[in-house]
């Protein structure tokens, strides 16, 4: 049974749910957070970005719809469309949605205005999350120790490039206007990669389990699902602190915003406001009071990467709840 309150789409959950404990937080917990459906409880929403006017997600549970588009200005849903199975993360780049499968180790090519599949590509073992950089598409191989670099323009690879060992686990990247960083779990560190030739620069200590990482403008930061957010200078890749946050989970998240780091754990239903200045965590956002919604990718509509967000934010923070098949926009 589905219930359609004030735009916040309410269902039974009868599978894939997955409860966890929240640490107790010194700064205010935001409640009434509006969500909206991805067109079913049963898509499970994993990746998320946002093309200038809609936010798309990855639909891990739906095998025949593996893509949802939203409109970013009132939440509605425009459609569902096929991609290769297993969807788990997107990006946008050139006009496109490319979207990560780890079970066929593809990355569909998806036309953002007509939702129609026109490619499939070959990548790595169990492809993680995707950056583009301006001209190609970055996806991490995690089972590889690699990254593949995907022209935009032509759909083809023009190479597969190493992270440091073919043992690390790189799930999260992102593109920082020169380098392209990989955040890898198993090894508790990030790697940066010379874009222009694919070239590894040096690795470098973070927390605990990094699985996600964006850039601000300045700093590289990474979310550690053992829960902390750890800080980078780019240029150097000097560490300036690690921060908890008080809950831990398989997977996090993050993006920036400009001011503020965003972060996601599964294992919460919070969202967590971050200060860049600081590390500071200055608010925490509810997405629902039920247990097992389970954010996981989030991402910020102010601006359309790899452009840099700059200035007092002007957008929403967005994430994809995996446990009930919706999005949750934050008035940023």
């Amino acid at each position: 049974m589905m219930v359609l309150i004030i735009g916040v789409l309410q269902a039974d959950r009868t599978t894939n749910m997955r409860l966890g404990h929240v640490g107790m937080m010194d700064s205010k917990i935001n409640l009434g957070i509006p969500s909206y459906t991805t067109g079913s409880i049963y898509n499970q929403p994993m990746g998320i970005c946002f093309d200038g006017t809609y936010i798309w997600t990855a639909n891990v549970g739906n095998p025949y719809y593996g893509l949802s588009k939203i409109q970013a200005s009132n939440g509605s849903l425009i459609g569902q469309f096929a991609t290769d199975d297993g969807p788990v993360w997107c990006c946008f780049g050139d006009g496109y949605i490319w979207v990560s499968s780890d079970t066929l180790a593809t990355v569909s090519q998806i036309v953002a205005s007509t939702g129609v599949q026109i490619n499939s590509i070959g990548v790595g073992h169990f492809p993680g999350n995707l950056c583009f950089d301006g001209t190609n598409v970055w996806v991490t191989n995690s089972n590889d120790g690699t990254v593949t670099e995907i022209v935009a323009s032509t759909a083809s690879v023009s190479g597969t490039f190493s992270v440091g060992s073919s043992s690390y686990t790189p799930i999260g990247i992102c593109f920082d206007g020169t380098y392209i960083w990989t955040a890898n779990k198993n090894v508790n560190n990030v790697s940066k990669i010379l874009a222009s030739n694919g070239s590894l620069i040096n690795t470098y200590s973070v927390g605990s389990a990094p699985t996600a990482v964006c850039f601000d403008g300045t700093y590289i930061w990474t979310a550690n699902a053992s829960g902390s957010v750890t800080k980078l200078i780019a240029s150097t890749g000097v560490v300036i602190g690690t921060y908890s946050v008080g809950v831990s989970s398989y997977r996090s998240a993050i993006c920036s915003d400009g001011t503020y780091i965003w972060v996601t754990y599964e294992n919460s239903n919070l969202v967590y406001q971050m200060l860049a200045s600081s590390g500071a965590i200055t608010n925490t956002f509810n997405v629902g009071s039920t247990p097992g919604i389970s954010p996981e990718g989030v991402c910020y509509d102010g601006v359309v990467l790899p452009s840099v967000p700059s200035g007092p934010p002007s957008g929403n923070i967005w994430c994809a709840n995996m446990g009930t098949g919706t999005v949750s926009k934050i008035p940023d």
